[in-house]
């Protein structure tokens, strides 16, 4: 990555939460958007339930990023739950499971939108910029041609 350009509408983000079951991958991503939002808190959970306790002790975050297979649980009803918890917060799915309907019923349910886990670096940086500003992303094959509003590749 270059550090020079690697900051994205840093005034927009200043507390980050990231909610995946492995280690390896929570952390690469918690240096990525380091980078990314220089000086924004960034708490961690391995589960949904830690997730939520966090948010009540009183963390706002402006951005979550979420992995819809969690020890706690797994797909839509999860997503519903945190969304119910942060509903100002922008939540990005990232996730290794994905089907168009999945994807479909998760932006119909107040997603910003969804990337899958083997995105560079550089798509991930490309998409918060474009769900900070409001818009929403799907990659284009888990689209469906129905007039719904997307962020284009």
């Amino acid at each position: 990555m270059d550090h020079a350009t690697d900051t994205v509408a840093t005034a927009d983000v200043r507390s980050i939460l990231i909610v995946d079951d492995h280690p390896l991958y929570r952390d690469a991503l918690e240096s990525a958007l380091d980078l990314m939002y220089s000086g924004a808190e960034i708490r961690k959970s391995n589960t949904l339930g830690g997730a939520l306790k966090t948010i009540e002790t009183g963390f706002k975050p402006d951005l979550v990023m979420f992995d819809l297979k969690l020890p706690d649980v797994s797909g839509i009803s999860g997503f519903c739950k945190l969304r119910a918890a942060v509903p100002q917060s922008r939540i990005l799915v990232i996730s290794s499971l994905a089907s168009v309907e999945l994807v479909q019923s998760l932006m119909r349910e107040g997603a910003s939108g969804f990337l899958p886990k083997d995105a560079s670096a550089n798509k991930l940086k490309s998409v918060l910029a474009r769900i900070m500003t409001g818009q929403t992303y799907v990659p284009e094959d888990f689209r469906v041609s129905d007039g719904t509003r997307q962020a284009r590749e």
